[in-house]
């Protein structure tokens, strides 16, 4: 039986920038240093997503979820 690994990450924000540059999402880069980390089961803090959702980053193979304050009007 392989160990679980559990993580606590503030990420400070997964909002993406539409002026950025970068080439990738910034739930791809988390989910990339997770992979790298071995992680499965990660709590990210300060994501600032509005509402519940998910969302999943299928090539690292991470389902992100998350519950937020509601949308601005």
């Amino acid at each position: 039986m392989s160990p679980l690994t559990l993580a606590a990450w503030n990420v400070r924000s997964l909002l993406d920038n539409p002026r950025s540059n970068r080439p990738e999402r910034r739930t791809a880069l988390v989910a990339r240093e997770l992979a790298r980390y071995k992680v499965d089961i990660a709590a990210l803090s300060e994501t600032r997503f509005s509402e519940q959702g998910q969302l999943k980053e299928v090539g690292a193979g991470f389902t992100f979820f998350w519950s937020g304050r509601p949308k601005a009007e």
